[in-house]
């Protein structure tokens, strides 16, 4: 018996929150998927439209609860957003998105 994977995981995400410059903005979140027990998870942060922070988290676990931390260098809002690709290749289908203001 044979077992196809055609779904791609996606991401239970915290809320935003707000911070002062220069303090950690800590948030938890799970990537999920129903067939793959890993995936690979990467992180892009924007502060208006331009890229500030890009970082390849690895391969973790589904289904566990994890946390992402991030200290803003400036005042402003930051859009955090979060991409996975399973273990068949699947890439989920829309990007999670949290907000962090600081000021």
């Amino acid at each position: 018996r044979v077992i196809v994977d055609r779904r791609g995981p996606y991401f239970k995400l915290g809320a935003g929150v707000t911070v002062r410059r220069s303090t950690t903005a800590r948030m938890y979140y799970a990537v999920h998927d129903q067939r793959s027990p890993l995936a690979r998870v990467s992180v892009v942060v924007h502060r208006s439209g331009v890229v500030v922070k890009r970082q390849d988290l690895g391969c973790l676990r589904t289904g566990t609860r994890l946390r992402f931390s991030y200290i803003p260098p400036r005042t402003g809002v930051y859009v955090v957003t979060f991409t996975a690709i399973d273990l068949a290749g699947n890439r989920q289908q829309t990007p999670a998105y949290w907000r962090v203001n600081s000021r």
